[in-house]
């Protein structure tokens, strides 16, 4: 598929783009877009006006957190992928996704394939929308291969919500959490013939 010439740019889906404010404060939506004529997947993040200040994410400061992944299990019956986003040693952002949901599937098959993976944040009560992109290493792309294969193979039973509300009150001071949106009305990934946005103003 040909694209026009988005190179050093992002673009996004266009139900992404329209729908954004539609999407629930302190969640996180799996994605793709284009970047540098590629497509990449993505985590959109629905971010409170507070958050991004706790964060210190506002131009012309977009800092560039450390990142950890892990796949949780109880008793390999009830799953739950926790990615942590490390702005500083006492200030983390938790993200949660259902390993079993379509478009998390569809996230870490592109994350693996591309060595990539982007985050993008949007506030709602402000309009802020900022991406970024970065390169993942050879420890975390084998990460995102063998939880791919382990998530297309889970049970569509899976007991998520259990272990996310068992982590929610293990929270610390300095921790934000945002939970997985079950969006199953729009595609926020581009396909063969999508309609793309170059820019979110």
């Amino acid at each position: 598929m040909e694209y026009p010439d988005f190179k050093g740019e992002f673009a996004y889906p266009y139900d992404l783009y329209h729908h954004l404010a539609r999407f629930p404060l302190q969640h996180v939506i799996p994605c793709s877009v284009l970047y540098d004529n590629d497509i990449k997947g993505g985590l959109l993040l629905t971010s409170p006006t507070a958050d991004l200040k706790f964060f210190n994410i506002n131009p012309p400061n977009f800092p560039e957190p450390n990142f950890k992944f892990r796949m949780l299990n109880i008793f390999e019956k009830a799953y739950a992928i926790e990615i942590h986003l490390i702005f500083t040693k006492d200030r983390l952002l938790k993200i949660h996704l259902d390993p079993t949901a379509l478009q998390t599937i569809e996230f870490l098959k592109l994350c693996y394939e591309t060595k990539m993976i982007s985050f993008h944040y949007y506030c709602k009560s402000t309009n802020f929308f900022s991406s970024s992109i970065t390169w993942l290493d050879d420890e975390h792309v084998q990460w995102f291969e063998r939880n791919y294969k382990l998530a297309k193979n889970l049970s569509q039973q899976n007991d998520y919500l259990s272990i996310c509300k068992a982590l929610f009150y293990e929270m610390l001071r300095g921790e934000r959490l945002y939970h997985y949106f079950e969006n199953e009305m729009l595609d926020c990934f581009i396909r063969e013939g999508s309609v793309i946005v170059k820019a979110i103003q």
